[in-house]
C-alpha cells in the first residue's frame, strides 16, 4: 500500500465527478454506505485492505478505490451480562486485546500476529492453535455488512447467509461492525522447548489433545523441532515471568535468526553447519503473561509463507511426503515449517470448514529466497492430495478447479454472491479467476 495515494473522505466526497481514484479512509458507517453506494452507480471497482499483512492477492490488487478502515476502530460496547463485545472492524486485533483486558475481558483464543485489522484476519479465516478452539471467525455472534446491491444489513450466527459470508475475503461487501464472544480475562503459561520430530509423533496426542494450545515448529533438513504448549494459570496472583522468553525472542528469533538467513543466502553451501548452530539455539523456557502477551509474537526477519489447512488425521501422511521434498535438497532454507491445530467449524469458505478438526501447516522461506515459489508448488502438491484448503490470506497457486473440489458449497456461495454484488465490483483479480469465476449463473 506504501505507493498509494492516500486521500480523505473530504477529497472523494467533495468531487462531482464519480471517476475517482485513490485509498480512501472513511470514519463514520454512513461514510462507508455512501462510498459502496456510489461505486455501485458507477460502476467502479472497490476494493476493501486491512493492515496489508496478507501475502496473496484475494483481498487488494490494483483497482480504482481502495478502501481502509483505519480511521473507523475501537470498541463500541461490552455486554458483561451477555459477555461480548461490539468492536468496529478496523480495530487492531493488538488494539482490541489491551482494550478488552482494562475492562477485565479477553479473546478465548488469538493467533501469533496481532497487527492485522479486525475485519481483515476475520473475513480470511485467520485463526490461532488449540484442537478446542475455531478461527477468529468462530467468534462472531454478529456482524454488519455493507454490500453494493443489498446495502446495510445486519446478520446474526442464526440468519440463513451468515455461514457463507462470515468468511469471504470481503467478496460479499465491507464488515463494519463485529459482535464477539469474550470471556473474563485470564493469563498463560508458556512452555517452550526442543524435542526431535520422532518425539513430536510419538507424543502428538499427548501436546495436541492434553494441553490448552499446541503448535509445532520443524526445521527442514533436520529432525529437530521447537514445542510450545500453553495452558491457562489457574492461580490469578502468580508473578508474571517472561524474562527469558522475551531474550529468546528479541535474540534468537530475530537478531540473530536474521544473521543466519543472510549467511545462508550469501552462502548457500554452508546451509547444513548453519542448520546445526540453529539447532543449538533452540531454547527450553517458560513464560507466564497476560493471554494476549503469550499469544503474539514478534517476526522481524521478513519472509514468504504458504499455509494450509488439512484434515489432522492426515498430518503424519503429508509430513512424510514433506520430508522427502525437502530431502532432494534444492530448497536449502533455515525457516521452519510450522504446525497449529484448529477446531472444525460450518463456515462454508472458512478453511476448516467440514466434518474434521484441522491442521495448518506453514511453510516459510527468506524473503530474498527465490526458489520459494517452486518450493510451494510442490507442497501444494502434496497438501492438494490430502484434501487441503489455502488460508486466503498466504501465498497460494490453487485454481478454480482446485477450489471447486475444496468446498461443497462453493456454488451455494457464489450464487448468494451474486446478489450482494450483481456487477462483480468487490472480488479482486485473483478471487475471480480462482474462485468465482468457475460458478455460472443457472
Amino acid at each position: 500500500m506504501g505507493n498509494q495515494k492516500k486521500h480523505t473522505w473530504r477529497n472523494w466526497s467533495g468531487s462531482q465527478s464519480c471517476n475517482f481514484q485513490g485509498f480512501m479512509a472513511p470514519s463514520t458507517e454512513k461514510e462507508i454506505i455512501d462510498i459502496v453506494e456510489r461505486c455501485r452507480e458507477s460502476k467502479t471497482p472497490l476494493k476493501f485492505v486491512g493492515s496489508s499483512h496478507s501475502f496473496s492477492h484475494i483481498i487488494a490488487d490494483d483497482s480504482s478505490v481502495l478502501l481502509s478502515l483505519e480511521s473507523y476502530a475501537g470498541i463500541l460496547k461490552i455486554d458483561e451480562s451477555a459477555r461480548t463485545v461490539r468492536v468496529k472492524a478496523g480495530t487492531s486485533v493488538h488494539d482490541l486485546s489491551r482494550a478488552l483486558w482494562a475492562k477485565g475481558w479477553a479473546l478465548e483464543n488469538l493467533g501469533d500476529i496481532e497487527e492485522q485489522a479486525l475485519g481483515g484476519a476475520i473475513c480470511t479465516g485467520t485463526h490461532g492453535t488449540g484442537v478446542r478452539y475455531k478461527n477468529l471467525a468462530g467468534f462472531v455472534r454478529e456482524f454488519t455488512l455493507v454490500s453494493p446491491d443489498r446495502g446495510r444489513q445486519v446478520l446474526w450466527a442464526e440468519d440463513p447467509e451468515f455461514k457463507s459470508t462470515a468468511v469471504g475475503a470481503f467478496a460479499f461487501g465491507l464488515v463494519t461492525e463485529y459482535v464477539l464472544d469474550i470471556v473474563p480475562k485470564y493469563l498463560l503459561k508458556l512452555d517452550m522447548f526442543p524435542a526431535s520430530m520422532s518425539e513430536f509423533e510419538s507424543n502428538f496426542k499427548e501436546w495436541v489433545y492434553q494441553n490448552r494450545n499446541a503448535e509445532v515448529f520443524w526445521f527442514p533438513g533436520s529432525e529437530s523441532a521447537l514445542v510450545k504448549l500453553t495452558n491457562e494459570v489457574q492461580d490469578q496472583n502468580v508473578e508474571i515471568k517472561n524474562k527469558k522468553s522475551e531474550f529468546f525472542a528479541n535474540y534468537i528469533e530475530n537478531k540473530a535468526f536474521g544473521l543466519l538467513n543472510r549467511l545462508n543466502k550469501s552462502m548457500p553451501f554452508c546451509n547444513g553447519a548453519l542448520v546445526k548452530i540453529l539447532e543449538k539455539l533452540l531454547p527450553s523456557t517458560t513464560k507466564i503473561d497476560y493471554s494476549y502477551k503469550v499469544y503474539a509474537t514478534v517476526r522481524e526477519v521478513r519472509f514468504q509463507e504458504t499455509e494450509w489447512s488439512l484434515p489432522i488425521t492426515a498430518l503424519f501422511d503429508v509430513l512424510k511426503e514433506m520430508r522427502a521434498v525437502v530431502g532432494k535438497g534444492n530448497f536449502k532454507t533455515l525457516f521452519p515449517v510450522e504446525f497449529r491445530f484448529v477446531k472444525k467449524d460450518d463456515l462454508h469458505l472458512s478453511p476448516s470448514y467440514g466434518a474434521e478438526d484441522r491442521v495448518y501447516i506453514a511453510a516459510h522461506t527468506y524473503y530474498k529466497d527465490s526458489f520459494y515459489r517452486e518450493y510451494f508448488r510442490q507442497l501444494q502438491q502434496i497438501f492438494l492430495r490430502y484434501g487441503g484448503r489455502p488460508h486466503w490470506g498466504k501465498m497460494f497457486f490453487a485454481t478454480a478447479a482446485d477450489f471447486q473440489g475444496m468446498y461443497p458449497m462453493l456454488d451455494k456461495v457464489c450464487s448468494l454472491r451474486e446478489l450482494h454484488d450483481s456487477q462483480g465490483l468487490l472480488p479482486t483479480t485473483t478471487l475471480k479467476e480462482c474462485v468465482f469465476g468457475n460458478f455460472k449463473k443457472t
